[in-house]
């Protein structure tokens, strides 16, 4: 079980260990309460050349209950990565 850490937390931890691999976020335009919860994270990761965030119409649960919309936010990242192997 993982502890609940607020986002003081989580921005000291990402500050002192940032992510450095290619990330997609893909957030519900109707999830006002998680984007304002989220909303100190994503500024810190908007500025991040690493990070791409995008907002598909739906709720939280829109890559499960809309996969059609997020999908192409999905393929477009996986297609403009270059790997490594």
């Amino acid at each position: 079980m993982n502890p609940s850490h607020d986002i003081r937390y989580v921005l000291q931890t990402i500050k002192h260990n940032p992510v450095t691999c290619p990330v997609l976020i893909v957030l519900g335009i109707e999830s006002q309460a998680q984007r304002q919860v989220l909303k100190p994270l994503l500024n810190v990761y908007k500025k991040q050349k690493n990070f791409t965030i995008k907002y598909a119409q739906g709720h939280h649960d829109v890559h499960n209950n809309s996969p059609e919309l997020v999908a192409p936010y999905v393929v477009k990242f996986l297609n403009n990565q270059k790997s490594k192997l």
